[in-house]
């Protein structure tokens, strides 16, 4: 409990300094402490999932809410990394509360384990590409969500946006579609083994029927926004909703997994994870 109060508190001092850098030029120094507090915040979430692994002696892969923690974790992991050398730190301001947000849903929603008819080997790689992908989608929608705001406000000629303190629009742009061309063999991965795990799914229950949808549907759109990016070279608004859609497909799958806690098999969320989490 010390230490994932340890991480709240950087996550949130964190996110607050990002947060402050919107609304006036960032100084090198007010960035410094931002990220020196998220990665102390990331640092303490990293200890707390193996510290808890190893109290309730499961492996974190292998456990459903320990996933949803470590997603997160990917996403505050791969821009703390990153974030400088793309120049876009002014993420952080969303990188930090969503990666807090989901680490608390993890620990006080429900907390299912693995599927004993499914083989843990190939259950342990399937969400282990589950959460890679849901990580770097998730970063790749705060790009897109970046994007769009940034433009929106350019096209009005606004006075609220400092500058120096929003990242340029390409940046962003080519932010998002690395993380994407990045994530999205991890996607892949987790929709073809998502598949084996189909036999196991209850269809007689409507969400059972719409988890694998709209994993596919997640998985089908972002491989249109990259072959849209990329081979026919078209950047901007269109790729970045694009994007935002595969997200919002993937974060429903993520609510319907978590609303249907307990009604379903452990088989049927291990399915939806495959399915959809990937989708992100």
């Amino acid at each position: 409990m010390i230490v994932f109060a340890l991480g709240v508190g950087a996550y949130s001092v964190g996110s607050t300094l990002y947060f402050s850098g919107l609304f006036r030029k960032p100084t090198s120094g007010l960035m410094r402490a931002a990220r020196l507090a998220l990665g102390l915040g990331a640092l303490a979430h990293a200890l707390y999932i193996l510290w808890t692994s190893f109290l309730t002696h499961k492996c974190p892969i292998e456990s459903m809410h320990f996933a949803l923690s470590a997603s997160a974790l990917v996403m505050v992991a791969v821009f703390w990394a990153l974030g400088p050398r793309f120049r876009v730190e002014p993420l952080g301001a969303l990188v930090g509360p969503i990666g807090l947000a989901f680490w608390i849903a993890a620990e006080f929603l429900g907390k299912s384990g693995i599927v004993p008819r499914v083989p843990r080997f190939w259950l342990s790689l399937h969400i282990a590409a589950n959460l890679l992908g849901v990580g770097l989608f998730l970063l790749a929608g705060v790009a897109s969500a970046f994007y769009l705001y940034v433009e929106r406000n350019l096209k009005r000629k606004s006075t609220t946006l400092i500058p120096g303190a929003m990242p340029a629009l390409d940046s962003l742009d080519l932010t998002a579609y690395r993380l994407l061309i990045l994530g999205y063999p991890f996607l892949t991965f987790g929709v073809v083994t998502g598949g084996m795990f189909l036999s196991e799914l209850n269809f007689a229950h409507p969400t059972e029927l719409l988890r694998p949808l709209l994993g596919y549907s997640s998985w089908l759109l972002l491989g249109l926004v990259l072959l849209w990016r990329g081979p026919l070279g078209n950047r901007g608004r269109k790729s970045a909703i694009g994007t935002l859609l595969g997200v919002s497909c993937v974060l429903l799958l993520l609510l319907l997994y978590l609303s249907g806690e307990g009604q379903g098999s452990a088989a049927s969320a291990a399915s939806t994870v495959g399915s959809g989490e990937r989708a992100v």
